[in-house]
């Protein structure tokens, strides 16, 4: 039984990455919080010695900086050329930190919601 739900577990990551991509026309450039959040429920990162905010901001950073980098050669370095009192670097940094730190919080965020409903609760009783 414990493979089967690792098949689903790939499976609903798998589409949760394919959905946003697929229509990210639609979607406000701030939506991939919401599948952050869908991934950090999904993956129990309680299993990795370090913590969900970590990974998520590290994963975060990475895309938006990398994925900006990307743009910014392909464009043959047109991309940020009405920024011209900021240095590029400046530009792709703080993007990087601005999508690291949003991953981050969406990432942790998910994995606190099943960490809070398997927790048992406090019932306080008032004589």
């Amino acid at each position: 039984m414990k493979v089967n739900m690792d098949y689903l577990k790939t499976f609903l990551i798998i589409i949760t990455i394919i959905i946003p991509v697929q229509m990210i026309t639609y979607f406000p450039w701030w939506s991939f919080i919401i599948f952050a959040i869908a991934i950090g429920v999904w993956v129990d990162v309680r299993k990795y010695k370090i913590s969900a905010f970590l990974i998520g901001f590290i994963t975060g950073f990475l895309i938006w900086f990398l994925g900006n980098v990307y743009f910014h050669f392909s464009y043959g370095g047109s991309l940020f050329s009405n920024e011209k009192h900021i240095p590029v670097y400046l530009i792709l940094i703080g993007s990087g930190l601005i999508g690291g730190i949003l991953t981050g919080l969406s990432i942790y965020v998910g994995s606190q919601i099943l960490k809070q409903s398997s927790s048992p609760s406090i019932m306080i009783s008032t004589p």
